[in-house]
């Protein structure tokens, strides 16, 4: 199954509300289907601290300029530091 069932079901008839992981095609709201977003999905990124990714901050922040604001809603970097627990950077 994948995002084309639940549409797919309520579009033949066999259920009032289908769930989907993408928007509507052009097509699929011409046949009369509605949707409403109840989430967007979460990412997280995780990377052991012996990885050698290089400026995981610049990274993350090109991605988030990249889209534009089109998927991303909130970015930010979680740290784990030795003496004083987990801090976020915004």
């Amino acid at each position: 199954t994948g995002s084309g069932s639940g549409i797919q079901a309520v579009s033949e008839g066999r259920c009032d509300i289908g769930l989907s992981s993408r928007a509507l095609k052009d097509e699929e709201k011409a046949e009369g289907l509605l949707e409403t977003v109840l989430a967007y999905d979460g990412i997280a990124i995780i990377v052991n601290p012996d990885n050698p990714s290089g400026n995981l901050e610049k990274s993350l922040k090109s991605l988030e300029n990249g889209l534009n604001g089109r998927f991303v809603r909130k970015m930010f970097l979680v740290s784990e530091r030795e003496s004083k627990g987990f801090c976020t950077f915004a």
